[in-house]
C-alpha cells in the first residue's frame, strides 16, 4: 500500500486510499472486505485491487438470477463428467445446457467477457439460500483455460469448500490444490495422460486420438501440453 502511505496528513491518506480503491467514499469498504482480505493474505502476486473491485461490482449486478434451491454438492460430482461432453455442443448453446443441468442442484454458471487482465479469472459466490453462482471470464482463443477454470470452480463446490466468496487464483491451500488436481483428472484421466506423455508422440494425429479417447476437444490436450512445457 505504498501509494496510500504517501499521504502526509490524514486527509491526504484518505484521498490516496479512495483513489487506490477507486471508490467515492470509504463507507464502501465493507463491500471490498472479501477482496482486500484475500489480497493481503496472498503474498505471491501483485494484485490489482481496482480491477478486482470492478469485477466484484460487475458480479453484484449480474448475480440476480440465482438458483431457487440449496446446492446438492454430492450430486454435482456425478454431473461433472456429463458436463465435459458439452464442450462438443454448439458454442452458443453450451452455457444454457450447463445451467439446465446444474440449476436443479443449486448452481448457476455465468460467463463474463474479460476486460483487461492477462489471465482469466473466476469467482464463486455462495448465496443466502445456500445455492452457488459461478462466474468465469472468457477470452477468445483460450477455450482450454475456460474449461479448466470451470471444472476447478465446480470441483471446489463439490468438495463444499466455499464459505461465501472465492477468487480462483487467490489461494493455494490444500483444498484448492486438491480441486485443481481433481479438475485436471476429470478432463484428462491422470493415468491415461501419463502414458500419453511417456509415448512422446505429440503429433496432431496422436493428440486427436488421445482427445477422442478422453472425450475432450483437441484444445484441452494441446493446452495441457503447452502449460507443462511440452
Amino acid at each position: 500500500l505504498h501509494q496510500i502511505s504517501r499521504g502526509k496528513t490524514l486527509e491526504n491518506k484518505i484521498l490516496y486510499t479512495r483513489k487506490y480503491l477507486r471508490v467515492s467514499s470509504l463507507c464502501e469498504l465493507d463491500g471490498l472486505k472479501h477482496i482486500l482480505t484475500n489480497q493481503l493474505l496472498y503474498k505471491n502476486k501483485m494484485l490489482d485491487a481496482p480491477y478486482l473491485y470492478a469485477f466484484s461490482k460487475l458480479i453484484d449486478v449480474i448475480n440476480k438470477k440465482i438458483p431457487k434451491c440449496e446446492c446438492e454438492e454430492k450430486r454435482l460430482i456425478l454431473k461433472l463428467f456429463e458436463i465435459k461432453s458439452y464442450m462438443f455442443h454448439d458454442e452458443n448453446q453450451i452455457l444454457n445446457d450447463i445451467n439446465y443441468l446444474l440449476n436443479d442442484i443449486g448452481i448457476q454458471v455465468n460467463v463474463i467477457k474479460d476486460f483487461g487482465r492477462e489471465n482469466q479469472i473466476g469467482m464463486i459466490v455462495k448465496n443466502d439460500n445456500q445455492s452457488y453462482s459461478v462466474f468465469v471470464s472468457a477470452k477468445d482463443n483460450y477455450a482450454d483455460i475456460f474449461w479448466f477454470k470451470l471444472f476447478h470452480l465446480l470441483s471446489l463446490i463439490a468438495f463444499n469448500k466455499v464459505e461465501k466468496y472465492y477468487f480462483d487464483y487467490l489461494n493455494s491451500s490444500h483444498d484448492v490444490v486438491r480441486a485443481t488436481s481433481y479438475a485436471k483428472n476429470i478432463l484428462l484421466n491422470q493415468f491415461n495422460y501419463r502414458d500419453f506423455i511417456n509415448e512422446k508422440d505429440f503429433s496432431l494425429k496422436s493428440i486427436s486420438s488421445f482427445s477422442e479417447f478422453n472425450n475432450v476437444c483437441n484444445f484441452i490436450v494441446i493446452g495441457r501440453l503447452k502449460e507443462e512445457g511440452y
